[in-house]
């Protein structure tokens, strides 16, 4: 009865199930509001990256915001588009998760594992 244990400890078993393509939570109505801003990890030429908890789950992510201007003036909109769609797919001990993603009219949120 039931799946068998998930190998790798916690981590493993933190993961949610992935019941499609990609591991994204595709939501609308998704934005800042749905999490408690913790403290700034890293700033750089686009934005800063945050350690976030979501509200309804409690759950600890990194929040990635990027200022869209920036992205536009830096010709830096393919690569970040690049980097999203790679962060979605692919799944590597090394690299980190993109679990939500959602945007503003001046800014792009990644929601990536902590």
């Amino acid at each position: 009865k039931g799946a068998p244990p998930a190998k790798g400890g916690a981590k493993a078993q933190a993961k949610p199930q992935d019941t499609s393509r990609s591991r994204v939570e595709v939501n609308a109505k998704m934005s800042v509001r749905d999490f408690d801003l913790l403290k700034v990890v890293g700033k750089g030429s686009f934005g800063k990256v945050m350690q976030v908890r979501k509200k309804d789950t409690g759950a600890i992510y990194a929040m990635k915001v990027l200022k869209k201007q920036h992205l536009v003036a830096r010709k830096q909109v393919g690569h970040t588009q690049t980097e999203r769609k790679v962060l979605e797919n692919i799944d590597h001990p090394f690299i980190v998760s993109l679990r939500f993603a959602f945007q503003t009219p001046e800014k792009l949120y990644m929601i990536l594992d902590y």
